[in-house]
């Protein structure tokens, strides 16, 4: 998670990690968080149909947890969810 935007977690995988004048950035392709599902007690998310790239400081992302997307179908529709283990203040 690299930020909180409008209350929902920002997410994206990282492609790279560069290291430059001894600080380390990854590179991430940024995914949409659509909603907080109650069901499954996850955030809903998506490709958004195009790339999108941004390089962050290391230790400027507000989450640096490794954490992996479930694709799940449920109701004829399939969808990615990433539940969080903690709740975000």
């Amino acid at each position: 998670m690299h930020s909180i935007s409008n209350g929902l977690p920002e997410f994206g995988v990282v492609t790279d990690i560069v290291a430059i004048d001894e600080k380390i950035y990854v590179i991430l392709d940024l995914l949409e968080t659509t909603f907080y599902d109650e069901h499954f007690h996850a955030y809903v998310i998506k490709h958004p149909g195009h790339k999108s790239y941004i390089c962050v400081l290391l230790d400027s992302l507000k989450d640096h947890i490794p954490l992996q997307y479930h694709v799940i179908k449920y109701e004829g529709e399939q969808s990615m969810f990433i539940a969080l283990r903690y709740v975000l203040i």
